[in-house]
């Protein structure tokens, strides 16, 4: 019975399974890190809320989340905020065209989303925990750039 030839020459087999066996690592090396994001992500976000159960309902811990609250709230009723604020700068009242109601406008309409599948979640439930899962997903960003940053100088290095 006749053997099959192999058309490749031994040293390209050889550098064919360094290079798949390198992906192979690489890619562990990856979802190694995805986990530890993750397990990070959890405990940061178990962390923050620990004090959830503390706090009397309808209040927030920073002096921030009620003017938050107030903008989420009129977007959610009206659709959009009024030109001016007469609760601050009186008796003229501050003009909020000039600012930049960014996080107002997400979490008012990530209620109505929301709330098409969880009609039970309030208002005040979105602006409360809205700070902590910012605060995950800025955690997250700055992890995935941290791990680039590291890539990128760990193959510099091995290039010199």
């Amino acid at each position: 019975m006749k053997t099959r030839r192999s058309f490749l020459p031994e040293n390209l087999k050889a550098s064919l399974y360094k290079t798949y066996t390198y992906k192979i690592f690489r890619h562990g090396k990856h979802i190694g890190a995805f986990v530890l994001l993750i397990f990070i992500l959890l405990i940061a976000g178990w962390i923050r809320i620990q004090a959830v159960p503390n706090i009397p309902e309808g209040q927030f811990t920073s002096l921030d989340a009620y003017f938050h609250y107030w903008q989420v709230e009129r977007i959610a009723e009206q659709g959009k905020l009024p030109t001016r604020d007469m609760h601050r700068w009186l008796p003229l009242g501050r003009n909020l065209e000039q600012t930049l109601p960014f996080y107002a406008y997400v979490l008012a309409y990530f209620h109505k989303v929301l709330g098409v599948f969880f009609p039970n979640v309030s208002l005040y439930n979105i602006v409360f925990f809205a700070p902590v899962c910012c605060f995950l997903i800025g955690v997250a960003v700055q992890f995935k750039n941290y791990t680039e940053v590291c890539e990128f100088m760990l193959l510099k290095t091995n290039w010199n």
